[in-house]
């Protein structure tokens, strides 16, 4: 079983990498199948003022998908913060957009 690699706040600062930690919170996350091998993932955040954003991306980690499932049941938020971890990288610069806008 994978073990969560975030807590419930994330901390952006590795995607933005000159400006300030933009803290967020995951909300919800889900995953739907994409076709085969591919999961389409989206998950929810909610910045410091309480507004929230969906993100969606696709991924082919089946591996990272299986080990964020195995923690659905016993860790729902181990369990959104795998499925965010999968797609990170994917939605950081919609994400720091939408954090630009939001100063």
């Amino acid at each position: 079983m994978m073990q969560s690699l975030l807590t419930a706040d994330i901390n952006l600062t590795a995607a933005l990498p000159a400006r300030r930690a933009f803290i967020m919170k995951i909300t919800h996350a889900q995953a739907v199948q994409a076709g085969y091998g591919h999961k389409k993932i989206t998950v929810e955040l909610e910045n410091g003022s309480g507004e929230r954003k969906s993100f969606t991306a696709t991924t082919n980690n089946m591996p990272g998908f299986d080990d964020a499932n195995d923690l659905r049941e016993d860790d729902i938020q181990g369990y959104y913060d795998a499925l965010y971890r999968l797609i990170e990288y994917q939605i950081a610069d919609q994400v720091a957009e939408w954090e630009t806008r939001e100063e």
